[in-house]
């Protein structure tokens, strides 16, 4: 299933105030989602700085994503959309600083362009509008721009096909770094204490959501030069920290460590920005509802019991049955589902689809993978006796679940 704009927008969403335009050859607006009250005054800086003349020179010999930069690292990318090798339209994102600003700086950033002959309908609007874009390190923003374009154009580029229009270079390794990191380990912090507690209103949470996207390491500073390799270095170093925050929270090492192991896995598989980002987020969700279910359910059960839960949780996707688990456990078969009829009042085939289906639930959220894939994932005999057991727990099918949240 092809991403779309629109699929792109709820993935900003988690970056407060990172905004999307498509916009047509003339730099006109076609559809945003910043809000309306700072839509005319952030898109006339746009109009005014002439960019729009600038894309349509730029587009003539290339369609590559195209960085144009104002003073004091204040930045947009435009992704170009050609017919019939012409400017069809120009996709914006942006804009952000580089490096934080207070209101000082921006009332001079503003004088600077009225010299220049610039007018502003509303000022101190602006100002605001202004003050409350994110700050993201350029090669971050960059991550974003080739995600643009993968859902535009449907190709993969690399850093070094980015082109910059930039008036002012911006040292990100300078004296505002440190501020950077320490403002992302507080973001990143809340959320993995979050996490170990089980807490699973963050999900609805836009602020901590943002954290996961906020200056993440590795950083510029770095020098990672490798397309790619910053995006993947940081969902690795991402996914490791959940690990650890679950541990905390009371997960066994054991489960924790081989979920991680396996989404190292899929990291290092060939994944765009895009599925890097996403999948960011499923392995976010997937420790969370974990941990959540682990406090729901602390000192109710016997220790073999409990065994039993983790085996199933650590082997979700296998064919399980009550014999594997019974010759883990060392127990016989009619000791082992009696036991845990008793303590959960759930049969043990029962508790084991249950748990399957709402791993399965998770991937519709989180992905796009098809039903019959998701089926073949969790070791389902077939793609309909899949949909018959998620609609039996669910009271849906797969794809009028996957509908409804979307």
């Amino acid at each position: 299933m092809a991403m779309t704009t629109k699929d792109f927008q709820e993935l900003l969403w988690a970056v407060e105030h990172l905004y999307y335009w498509q916009c047509d050859a003339n730099g006109n607006i076609l559809e945003t989602n910043a809000p309306r009250n700072i839509r005319q005054g952030i898109h006339s800086l746009f109009i005014q700085s002439d960019f729009p003349q600038k894309v349509e020179i730029y587009s003539k010999d290339a369609d590559t994503p195209y960085a144009l930069g104002m003073y004091m690292g204040l930045e947009w990318f435009v992704v170009i959309e050609k017919k019939n090798g012409n400017l069809e339209q120009m996709h914006l994102l942006g804009p952000v600083f580089f490096s934080p600003v207070d209101e000082e700086q921006l009332e001079d950033f503003l004088r600077e362009y009225e010299g220049q002959g610039m007018a502003f309908h509303s000022r101190h609007l602006l100002i605001r509008s202004l003050k409350e874009l994110p700050v993201i390190f350029q090669k971050y923003f960059t991550q974003y721009a080739l995600m643009l374009d993968f859902v535009i154009n449907h190709r993969h580029l690399s850093y070094e096909d980015v082109n910059f229009h930039v008036k002012d270079p911006v040292d990100e390794n300078k004296e505002t770094r440190p501020r950077l990191y320490r403002e992302s380990r507080i973001f990143l912090a809340e959320m993995l204490g979050r996490l170990a507690m089980g807490d699973l209103s963050v999900l609805q949470d836009k602020k901590m959501k943002q954290g996961m996207n906020y200056a993440m390491l590795p950083t510029n500073a770095a020098a990672i030069t490798k397309p790619g390799r910053t995006l993947k270095d940081a969902a690795l170093i991402f996914t490791a920290k959940c690990a650890d925050a679950a541990v905390s929270g009371g997960m066994s090492p054991e489960i924790a460590d081989a979920l991680a192991d396996s989404y190292m896995g899929q990291i290092e598989k060939d994944l765009s920005g895009v599925e890097v980002m996403r999948l960011m987020g499923r392995i976010y969700e997937d420790y969370l509802r974990r941990m959540h279910a682990i406090k729901e359910e602390a000192g109710k059960y016997s220790e073999k019991t409990q065994a039993c839960m983790d085996y199933i949780d650590l082997h979700i996707k296998e064919k399980i049955n009550v014999t594997n688990i019974a010759q883990t456990s060392g127990y016989s078969v009619y000791y082992l589902s009696r036991q845990f009829y008793r303590e959960t009042g759930e049969h043990l085939p029962a508790y084991i689809r249950r748990k399957k289906i709402e791993y399965a639930a998770m991937l519709l959220r989180t992905t796009d993978l098809e039903v019959a894939q998701i089926a073949e994932d969790l070791s389902f005999c077939s793609a309909s006796h899949f949909s018959d057991c998620f609609h039996k727990t669910m009271g849906c099918s797969p794809s009028a679940y996957r509908a409804r949240i979307e």
